[in-house]
């Protein structure tokens, strides 16, 4: 007996938690009259939604209107991740989010404004095939520091097992639209990505903030597969504690010096590499 596979959505500009949430049929706007969904369904996001419960969905949307979907502790899975970069994002404390197919981010059909999109992980992972991001350049109407920021903090990895899409309004100076990711050092742990090859890093933001608590040696902070290619990070932007950086410059960090360089890391693969002395 086949299960039946509902659509569903959570009422615009309401904040609440999953379990308590009036869903409705996304195709008509009804009650869904106390169903809830499950793993065979799919879900978009309104408002700020937290998660009370681990999460299996087949398909899981943040909605054109402000949309956030929080989770502390959790597990989450499902099949297909679209967000709509207009302003949205998802927020994991200690918890886990794999997608196995990609994460989609665009620009919603009847919108032009774009104040962007935040995945912030705070000793969370995020796993995926792989990242696209694709926004048509036409009558687009840009918010302050627009884009889509992954935010790391502490014991975090965001991972894709294969590349980075992205369309030509990335590859430009950052304040036209950035792709932007934030490594910061907390508890003395240091949160990394990895993706996989091939990867076009033009006009791709790093930025890494160190406090000084770390041991010193080697660190993974963005690996690019396992093979013995070098990767370009010089058209990407690199910033170390809020300054541009210049790979192989040596810069004080409390009582260490820092430094980064395109290296192999044994364990981890190749990409860009912190060095702590």
């Amino acid at each position: 007996m086949l299960c039946q596979a509902y659509s569903f959505k959570s009422p615009e500009d309401e904040n609440s938690v999953w379990s308590k949430t009036n869903w409705l049929d996304s195709g008509t706007g009804q009650s869904m009259k106390g169903q809830k969904p499950g793993p065979a369904d799919s879900v978009e996001v309104n408002g700020e939604l937290e998660l009370d419960s681990d999460l299996s969905l087949k398909k899981l949307m943040l909605g054109p209107t402000h949309s956030v979907l929080i989770a502390t502790g959790k597990k989450i899975k499902v099949g297909v991740f679209d967000i709509n970069i207009v302003d949205s994002g998802i927020k994991l404390k200690n918890s886990s989010m794999e997608v196995a197919r990609s994460l989609d981010i665009s620009k919603g059909v009847g919108t032009d404004t774009i104040i962007g999109t935040d995945i912030i992980l705070e000793n969370s992972s995020f796993k995926a095939s792989n990242l696209m991001a694709a926004i048509s350049q036409a009558n687009l109407n840009l918010q302050s520091n627009s884009g889509i920021t992954i935010d790391m903090k502490g014991n975090s990895l965001f991972e894709l097992k294969s590349e980075i899409i992205l369309d030509d309004v990335f590859k430009g100076p950052p304040s036209t639209v950035f792709l932007k990711f934030k490594i910061t050092e907390r508890e003395s742990l240091l949160p990394y990505v990895k993706v996989g090859d091939p990867v076009n890093l033009k006009g791709v933001v790093i930025e890494v903030r160190l406090l000084g608590n770390m041991k010193k040696g080697k660190y993974p902070i963005f690996l690019c597969g396992s093979s013995s290619k070098t990767h370009d990070f010089s058209k990407a932007i690199i910033k170390l504690n809020g300054k541009t950086y210049n790979l192989k410059e040596e810069i004080e960090v409390g009582d260490f010096k820092a430094s980064m360089e395109v290296a192999n890391l044994p364990k981890f693969g190749n990409g860009l590499i912190l060095t702590l002395k």
